[in-house]
């Protein structure tokens, strides 16, 4: 889901807001008078195998890279008017390494499983 507001005419502060979940990455832009300039949202992908449920760190960092520049095109913001950012994770984005088909793999762990890893 995305959405946007006219950018305003003479633009203070911007603000970015990045919130990583375990079904998806979000992004706001916000300006100094806490008014949404855009968002964006990204799904995160989930694999589970009986009681394992693992993500892949890449794929959560891809998700919050696109939920940005989503929210950032629809805000007409460029990454340089950003002047703070605030991010927070309420998965674990625990990780580790593995060899998958050949290729070195990092794995997040995520947090409903009682046996990870």
């Amino acid at each position: 889901m995305t959405t946007a507001a006219p950018p305003p005419a003479a633009r203070g502060s911007v603000f970015l807001g990045v919130d990583v979940g375990t079904g998806s990455a979000r992004a706001g832009l916000f300006d100094d008078n806490g008014r949404l300039l855009g968002s964006a949202s990204c799904p995160i992908q989930i694999w589970k195998d009986g009681d394992c449920v693992e993500q892949s760190s890449t794929d959560i960092w891809l998700a919050v890279c696109t939920s940005v520049k989503a929210a950032c095109s629809l805000a007409n913001v460029f990454g340089d008017e950003v002047t703070s950012l605030g991010f927070s994770a309420t998965c674990s984005l625990a990780y580790g390494l593995t060899i998958y088909e050949g290729k070195l793999v990092l794995c997040a762990v995520a947090i409903d499983d009682e046996e990870n890893l």
